[in-house]
């Protein structure tokens, strides 16, 4: 297990390479049996994808959905040497239409990879209002 630094490192250089478009750099944070677990609005069940070809297919169904307008950041990340949490800060325009949300990620670590992940929305999200899906 990575050290509580190590860690948070980690977390923050998967977002940086998100934000740039550097999926390579997104890809290598990643175990390849990855589980991702994204909880859409506060009222819908969450989306699994199992493995980095089905966390990539629902990025990439994300940012075309988006028109290529969404971004995320981090706020503020803990981590210890087998978990981290991220608030995050994310957006999209869809039409004429921009939202802002806050949320949170938790992020499971082994051996300098990430092997599972949890998105949770605190706000409101473009799935919770009409006329933003």
């Amino acid at each position: 297990m990575g050290s509580p630094a190590d860690n948070a490192t980690l977390i923050g250089d998967l977002y940086h390479a998100f934000g740039r478009g550097d999926m390579a750099a997104v890809a290598a944070a990643y175990d390849d049996d990855v589980v991702q677990h994204v909880f859409h609005s506060a009222t819908t069940l969450p989306t699994e994808h199992r493995g980095k070809a089905s966390v990539f297919n629902g990025y990439a169904a994300l940012i075309e959905g988006s028109t290529k307008t969404f971004w995320i950041r981090p706020e503020t990340i803990v981590a210890t040497d087998g978990l981290a949490v991220a608030i995050i800060r994310a957006g999209v325009q869809v039409h004429t239409l921009q939202h802002e949300w806050r949320g949170v990620e938790v992020f499971a670590i082994r051996n300098g990879k990430v092997t599972e992940f949890w998105t949770l929305p605190l706000d409101r999200t473009p799935n919770d209002e009409p006329g933003l899906e």
